[in-house]
């Protein structure tokens, strides 16, 4: 993924576009969501941190109620 070679190198900026671009493309990824979260925490970003944070509960909970189904 685009994202995680920007963050291999410390271009946060070019991360967080990568993975907005991705998360954008799929809004149920719980993984873009989760390096939104990191990358935001990183930059000290803290509401848009929590923002990603809860969409990954979000995520996550339906995931588990579906299999419950």
């Amino acid at each position: 993924m685009l994202g995680q070679y920007y963050s291999s190198i410390g271009d946060w900026r070019k991360a967080i576009a990568a993975f907005e671009s991705a998360y954008t493309s799929d809004s149920n990824s719980n993984a873009a969501a989760n390096q939104l979260m990191n990358l935001y925490l990183r930059r000290r970003d803290y509401p848009r941190a929590v923002r990603y944070a809860r969409r990954m509960f979000i995520i996550q909970h339906e995931v588990q109620t579906a299999g419950q189904l």
